[in-house]
């Protein structure tokens, strides 16, 4: 979308789909907003398309305090956003490589880490088609710095903690207001977050797992964990371990993720990848766990989108209350023809709210047959059975077409030379049961 000059942007109310004319726009953090007149003349704020506001944009009505959407689900109140804010410019660095008059902000901020990198993945190689001639602005995490497209004109770091996105940061706003002043035209990326099918790995420079990985994953966090708490999942995690060491090498067994109140246990059968805040190069190795993975598990949530992506196979453990995540912006999926690989590759073992119905021997059991049947889905859906010599060799000894179909009609006519035989021979059997039963009949009326 065209946010500069303001008569470029076609802003409709998500209810009512009646235009809103925009007085200005701001970037507060996450989303994008314009500050909009609404219809019975208050002011008011509206969600420009970015993330999440793609499908489900906010109107906020400031005279009354009233959000109206076009769902019932608000992924995150509007209001939210102005409860807090925050003044921090020594936690930003702009990077301005060049001088730009004509670009297009992709703004990969947010307060959760794997919508932060949904965003930043979905850039692709087409946003020079969608937005010829222009540079990109990237907004984006410190974290996620590494993974930044190259050839982007400005450079947009936030190194403080990713909560106080969800917050109104006064700073980021006057200074999108600075660069909205000195540009002549201005782009908004969309970024969506359910777009698997644009997603590009080699334009990050990522490489994805193989059927052959070396290494077994656990995709650790502490927010959401299997069993309630960081004591139920340590014990669950060991358990597993110890059955998985007797089928995988032990030293292959990795646990990778953020910990805080546990980072510094040790594990048993487990090595460990944790950090409480990843520096780059704790990401970067997060990146190379993960792509060296044969199958990953974890709990359901955005710490499952990077194994998504990168680890040959998952199973994600799904509590009661993220059913409706299945297919959310917390997974992305393997986009294609090859359906039958895709469900092969990422299975779901559901439970209860915390997870403590799913034992670990029923996970055990589930990465077990993962494991040993690849080879079979390998050759099976995904490549030939036969090499290509002897697939050669067979051609050279197949019969001609006119064998093949006299075979069968010979076949088709054998089997209806039979069929009299067959039914007389059913007919014999069920006349002689039928007189058995009579007779018993008649002797118990006599």
């Amino acid at each position: 979308m065209q946010i500069k000059p303001l008569e470029k942007i076609d802003l409709r109310h998500p209810a009512t789909g009646r235009p809103l004319p925009v007085r200005s726009v701001l970037l507060p953090g996450y989303r994008c907003l314009a500050e909009v007149e609404l219809e019975n003349g208050h002011p008011g704020y509206a969600d420009l398309p970015l993330g999440n506001h793609v499908y489900h944009p906010q109107v906020w009505d400031r005279q009354t305090n009233e959000v109206v959407s076009n769902t019932n689900f608000l992924w995150s109140d509007i209001r939210d956003e102005f409860r807090q804010e925050h003044d921090d410019p020594e936690h930003w660095t702009i990077i301005k490589r060049k001088e730009v008059k004509n670009a297009f902000i992709l703004n990969c901020l947010d307060f959760i880490y794997g919508h932060c990198l949904s965003r930043l993945l979905n850039y692709t190689a087409d946003h020079t088609l969608r937005f010829p001639g222009m540079d990109c602005i990237l907004m984006v995490p410190e974290q996620l710095a590494h993974l930044a497209p190259p050839g982007c004109a400005e450079l947009w770091v936030y190194r403080g903690p990713l909560k106080n996105l969800r917050f109104r940061n006064r700073w980021l706003e006057r200074s999108f207001a600075d660069l909205y002043a000195r540009m002549e035209s201005l782009h908004l990326s969309p970024c969506p977050l359910h777009d698997p099918d644009r997603i590009d790995l080699r334009q990050h420079d990522l490489q994805a797992a193989h059927i052959e990985s070396p290494a077994l994953a656990f995709s650790y966090r502490e927010a959401r964990c299997w069993g309630g708490n960081i004591y139920n999942q340590r014990a669950r995690l060991e358990e597993l371990g110890e059955r998985l060491a007797s089928i995988w090498p032990r030293e292959q067994l990795w646990l990778i993720g953020v910990a805080d109140k546990s980072r510094g246990w040790k594990w048993k059968n487990w090595n460990s990848i944790l950090a409480a805040r990843p520096t780059l190069e704790e990401e970067k190795a997060f990146l190379r766990g993960f792509s060296q993975a044969l199958v990953t598990v974890g709990c359901q949530g955005s710490n499952m989108l990077l194994p998504c992506m990168l680890s040959w196979s998952t199973l994600r453990l799904l509590p009661l209350d993220r059913l409706s995540h299945f297919l959310g912006g917390d997974y992305v999926g393997r986009a294609g023809s090859k359906q039958v690989e895709t469900l092969y590759r990422t299975r779901v073992l559901y439970g209860g709210y915390e997870l403590r119905d799913v034992s670990p021997q029923a996970v055990f059991e589930v990465v077990k047959s993962m494991i040993e049947y690849r080879h079979f889905l390998q050759h099976r859906f995904i490549e030939p059975v036969l090499r290509p010599e002897e697939i050669q060799n067979a051609a050279r000894t197949m019969p001609s077409e006119e064998k093949v179909n006299a075979d069968h009609f010979a076949r088709v006519a054998s089997q209806e030379r039979e069929l009299p035989q067959l039914a007389r021979r059913a007919a014999r059997k069920m006349r002689n049961r039928l007189e058995k039963i009579y007779g018993r009949l008649k002797w118990r009326d006599g």
